[in-house]
Formats: C-alpha cells, sequence, structure tokens
C-alpha cells in the first residue's frame, strides 16, 4: 500500500510556511510545534528515509494525529500530511509492532467476528460494574485501562443488549427500485442500533429493499494506528462477502466507514486492485444517497424549530460530502443554524480518544461551546462516532440541545 519513498518525496513539499497552525484541532489547543502538521512532517519525512530513529517519544508525536485531513486539504504546497503520517506509522507498526493493546485488539480479536462479539458481550457485562461519566451519567461508563497506563478519563457509552444484527429483520418490498446492501459499522452495530434501523425504515418506504450482508469492522481504527496487512485482509473479508450478495448500492451511515470502504480499499489491495475497485465504486453515504438517488424531499416535514449541523471529518474532507446533509436538512423546513467552523474535528479520531484523552477533551470543549453558541434545539450530524463523542460534551456543559444522526431526523420527518 505504501510506497515510503513516494511518501517522503510528499513530504519534502511541505516549505514550512505555518499555515495549518491556523487549522490543525491539535494544535489548537496544546501550541506544541512537536504536535504541529509540519513538525510531523519533518519528522516522518527523516523516518520514511530511514534518517530518524523510531523511539517511543517519535511514535508518539506520530500517533498525536486525528488524521483529519484538515491541514492536507488547506495546504498551498499540497503536502497531504494526513497520508504522510500514515505512512510513517505503518513504518513504526512494521519495525516494532503495535503497542500491547492494540495487538490484542486489532491483530486477535476485532477481525474475528466471533471473537469480537463475544469479547463485546463480556464488556457489556463488565460495565455494569464500571464507574459511571461524572458528566454523562450512567450511560457513558469509565473504561478499566488505568490498570494498563491508560487515562482513567476513558469513557464509552453503554454497548446495547441486543445488537443491531439481532434486531434487524429484512423487509421484502414488492418491485423495488433498487437493492440496498447496507454496511453497519461496529459503533451503529453495538451502540446504537436506531441509527440502522431508521436508515431501513427510510429506504423501505421509499420503495427500496434493504440487506444486511455478513460483515466485519471496515478496518479503520486497524489502518489509522498503522496495521496495514491486517487491515488489507479485514478489507479483503468484507469485500468478498459483500460480492457475493447480489445488490445495486452499497450504502452505510458511518462516515468512517465510508471513507475506509471508498478511499483505503483499493489502497489495501493495490495487488487486487480490480476486485476493491468494482466493490468501492458501489459505496455511498446515506445521505449521498437519498440527495442522488431519490426524491425524498418531496415528503420531509418536522416541527423541530432550530438545528445545527457538525461535519465529520470523514465525510467533508476525505468523501467531500458537505451539501448533502444540510439539503436534507433544509427540505425538513428546519431553521438550519451554521455553527462557527462546523468542520473542525470534533476531537475522537477513533483511538485516538484514549491515548490521548486531555487533548481530546479540550478539542470536544471548542466544538461544544460553538455548538451551544448557536442556541439550535437540535444537533445533528452523519458519524456515529462523531454523534458519542459531542453527546458527551453536551453532557458535560448541561447544554440544552440534542444530538442525532442525520438519519434519525429524517426518518422521524419523513411523511409516507
Amino acid at each position: 500500500m505504501y510506497d515510503l519513498k513516494s511518501y517522503a518525496e510528499l513530504a519534502a513539499r511541505c516549505s514550512r510556511c505555518g499555515s495549518c497552525s491556523t487549522i490543525c484541532p491539535v494544535f489548537q489547543v496544546s501550541r506544541q510545534e512537536s504536535l504541529l502538521a509540519r513538525g510531523k512532517l519533518h519528522l516522518a519525512e527523516n523516518v520514511l528515509l530511514g534518517k530518524q530513529n523510531l523511539n517511543a517519544e517519535v511514535e508518539k508525536r506520530l500517533n498525536a494525529c486525528l488524521l483529519c485531513a484538515a491541514c492536507s486539504k488547506s495546504c498551498p504546497s499540497k503536502a497531504e500530511a494526513d497520508k504522510i503520517i500514515l505512512a510513517a506509522r505503518a513504518a513504526a507498526v512494521k519495525k516494532h509492532g503495535l503497542p500491547f493493546l492494540k495487538n490484542l485488539a486489532f491483530k486477535h480479536v476485532v477481525p474475528m467476528r466471533n471473537r469480537f462479539e463475544w469479547s463485546l458481550k463480556a464488556l457489556a457485562v463488565m460495565q455494569k460494574y464500571l464507574p459511571a461519566d461524572q458528566y454523562a451519567g450512567s450511560f457513558y461508563r469509565h473504561l478499566p485501562f488505568s490498570i494498563l497506563n491508560f487515562s482513567s478519563k476513558v469513557a464509552i457509552p453503554k454497548l446495547v443488549k441486543n445488537s443491531l444484527s439481532a434486531q434487524w429483520q429484512e423487509v421484502k418490498v414488492q418491485r423495488p427500485k433498487a437493492r440496498i446492501a447496507f454496511f453497519s459499522g461496529c459503533l451503529t452495530e453495538f451502540i446504537y442500533p436506531e441509527i440502522g434501523l431508521a436508515l431501513q425504515s427510510v429506504l423501505t418506504k421509499l420503495g427500496f429493499e434493504v440487506v444486511k450482508p455478513r460483515q466485519n469492522c471496515c478496518s479503520t481504527p486497524v489502518i489509522m494506528s498503522g496495521e496495514i496487512e491486517v487491515a488489507g485482509e479485514m478489507a479483503e473479508e468484507n469485500i468478498r462477502h459483500f460480492l457475493n450478495e447480489d445488490f445495486d448500492y452499497i450504502v452505510t451511515a458511518c462516515a468512517s466507514c465510508g471513507s475506509a470502504l471508498k478511499n483505503h480499499y483499493p489502497q489495501l489491495l493495490d495487488d487486487n486492485e480490480t476486485a476493491a475497485d468494482d466493490f468501492s465504486a458501489y459505496v455511498m453515504d446515506i445521505n449521498e444517497f437519498l440527495v442522488k438517488h431519490t426524491k425524498i424531499t418531496e415528503y420531509l416535514d418536522s416541527n423541530i424549530r432550530k438545528i445545527t449541523y457538525h461535519d465529520p471529518c470523514h465525510l467533508a474532507r476525505h468523501q467531500l460530502i458537505t451539501g448533502e446533509p444540510r439539503q436534507l436538512i433544509q427540505a425538513t423546513g428546519i431553521n438550519l443554524v451554521e455553527m462557527e467552523a462546523s468542520d473542525r474535528c470534533c476531537g475522537n479520531g477513533g483511538t485516538f480518544s484514549i491515548y490521548y484523552p486531555e487533548l481530546s477533551e479540550k478539542i470536544l470543549d471548542l466544538k461544544t461551546r460553538s455548538i451551544i453558541a448557536t442556541e439550535a434545539d437540535y444537533l445533528a450530524t452523519a458519524c456515529p462516532g462523531c454523534l458519542m463523542q459531542m453527546r458527551r460534551g453536551l453532557a458535560k456543559r448541561k447544554a440544552p440541545q440534542k444530538a442525532i444522526h442525520t438519519i434519525e431526523l429524517i426518518n422521524q420527518a419523513l411523511k409516507l
């Protein structure tokens, strides 16, 4: 996937102008030059050229990045920092392997679906005995990571008793307009099944048949950790499961999953590029699909007064989808009030929020203030990971805004 020399050459484009300092969410809260994109690019270039020894401090600096791509999209020199840093992480993993917890999770649990599901069931039982989050209450439980030298601030929502797969019932549609294969993603599957059920409800009412093929994690957290070999194996498995199905489109309601399926899979499987390209060509985000392939805007109406929208990084910058969610929201008749820096990262970043919880909290606080300032009744977003992060941020500040996924909003507003 990664030609280290070509990425080193890409890193050399950085002119050290510092324009990334105005937009990097990590730098905005840390003010540390070493955590700025230009500092990381210089470091990554030397790593990729073999001029920099990979030690714990170097790897820590490379990992202290959300890979939000804000700097890449604004860089006048077109130095794609997110791709370069990811390549440097891959080089580090190739040489030293993953840290203990990531190695256990990303090589021995997450790729094996049955093992992954059993592990989550065990965690769900254990969550009952873990301390509730001081801000978000009992719905968020702190993980016992302090015994592994992690911050005790790490908390996740309760895992649902019945996963999306356990609740899923396929609905037969007479003369369907098309057959949709739904890629749910882990958060929708195990924490927010209501998102998947809302998607099925909307598409079924519009005359589409929705199926949910066997699937594994999309591999986004594995990719972002730099474990490219395992991520490639997971991508191959998902492609195999889906291409065994008969479908017209693959639709997802998770921005991170969509980015992986569209953008990373062809790179991960460059030795089987045709199959990956064939697969990725079918993938669409639910907001994108509804705007391009339905007339849903004619059937929407809502009594919600005011709403604001957060652009997920993996949707706005990695998939260039910003207008479609807004078009759907505005079609409901709700007053859409734009927050300041709607595309600023919320600070989740997958495992970033576990390894760097203090930075994650500060970035989240900036986002939460922007949401509250709109005086909106609701916050909408199109990524379960962002939803998880921002619900906790709003709870921390005792904000009145309710956070909702765009497809849940559309399902409530659909008059069919």
